[in-house]
């Protein structure tokens, strides 16, 4: 058997997950993404964490993570493009009843995910209302593409099957809020 010599010192190349939110920068969900990124580094210790927020420089200053503007098409894009998955992760994402381009941008980036044949996960979401029948029946499409959906409570989960998502695999958790003190606590020995 031949050996590779020179490369024990080499750590193994990271691997990037996109990670987005509804207000990547001032709230609780801020801190259920950082949840996120910490309960993802301590699955996979060489993850790359990259943020999709409102305010990068705040989000990479308060919680140490990458991050770039969420409203810039390109950059988004090619972090996508370069990630190994996409989580949408917190507060209830998949929804029309506050405007439509809020459901519209968070399925556009699941379908440039998917074009790009990226694992794509919604992490401890909401779901709906979906009021317009056009968004129901986007939505109904797209979401059947998602590899894993996880929901906070029990209607969510029925609000998909009303509205025909029966592809992925949908599992009910938790708001990765109530459990984010516990957590850290638990595992570093610091309070938040």
């Amino acid at each position: 058997m031949i050996k590779a010599k020179g490369l024990n010192g080499f750590k193994k190349p990271a691997v990037t997950y996109t990670v987005g939110n509804y207000k990547c920068s001032y709230n609780m969900n801020v801190r259920a993404g950082a949840g996120t990124n910490y309960r993802i580094k301590k699955v996979k210790e060489n993850a790359k964490i990259v943020v999709l927020s409102k305010n990068p420089t705040l989000t990479k200053e308060k919680y140490g993570v990458n991050a770039i503007y969420r409203f810039n098409p390109l950059a988004v894009v090619l972090n996508i493009m370069t990630s190994q998955a996409l989580i949408l992760g917190g507060g209830t994402l998949i929804q029309d009843s506050t405007s439509s381009r809020s459901i519209i941008y968070y399925l556009g980036l699941i379908r440039i995910a998917k074009l790009f044949m990226k694992k794509v996960m919604l992490y401890s979401n909401g779901m709906g209302p979906i009021n317009l029948p056009k968004n129901k029946k986007l939505a109904s499409k797209i979401l059947n593409k998602v590899d894993v959906i996880t929901l906070r409570e029990n209607y969510a989960s029925k609000f998909l099957k009303d509205i025909n998502v029966t592809k992925p695999e949908i599992v009910i958790s938790s708001d990765p809020a109530f459990n984010l003190g516990y957590m850290i606590k638990k595992d570093l020995g610091i309070e938040i």
